[in-house]
């Protein structure tokens, strides 16, 4: 790993003249994961868009990974009470739900630009915005945690709200399946 990526845990910001805003998840070490630090970021800049702001990109950094979902550093805290982890996972939950909120409640349009792989609480993330736009070549959708055992629920109610069928955005989160391009109908375009 390149020495400058340890350092990089963040979300870019930058505003054209033409008002639109691109955030940019920036967490390549990472595979774009969602960090503590990440989400609350994200969940500032969907909040409160600047004014001349009107239209949110989000991208990420990495053109393999859009996103890989929650960051596992999040989870995994080697000696504390389990009762202490159980809150911080609790509280981890809650600060991606307001995230997701934030998005959906966005006062301006909101696009997801999609390269590489988009999972778990990535795929919300993608299901929440108002678009999405999907590599063909590259964009990957999935729920993995299926694999492990861990039921992935959290995307689903996006994913239903999206326009994703029942039956497509279930059986995903039942297999764990990798649906590429468009994912049906959660991306609207291809590029």
């Amino acid at each position: 790993m390149h020495p400058s990526m340890a350092l990089r845990n963040s979300v870019l910001s930058a505003l054209c003249p033409r008002g639109v805003l691109t955030l940019t998840i920036d967490n390549p070490s990472r595979k774009s994961a969602l960090s503590r630090e990440i989400l609350k970021s994200l969940r500032e800049h969907f909040q409160t868009p600047p004014d001349a702001a009107k239209v949110i990109v989000l991208k990420s950094s990495d053109p393999r990974v859009f996103c890989s979902g929650h960051d596992i550093n999040d989870f995994h805290r080697p000696g504390v009470a389990p009762s202490e982890n159980r809150r911080s996972h609790e509280d981890l939950f809650d600060l991606c739900q307001a995230t997701m909120i934030a998005v959906k409640r966005c006062p301006i349009p909101t696009l997801a630009s999609v390269g590489g792989a988009a999972t778990g609480a990535g795929l919300q993330l993608v299901a929440s915005c108002d678009l999405a736009l999907a590599d063909k070549e590259t964009a990957r959708f999935s729920t993995p945690g299926v694999g492990l055992g861990l039921f992935c629920s959290t995307p689903s109610v996006p994913l239903l709200a999206s326009g994703v069928s029942r039956k497509a955005a279930m059986e995903m989160l039942f297999t764990g399946e990798v649906r590429r391009g468009g994912l049906c109908d959660t991306a609207n375009h291809a590029f």
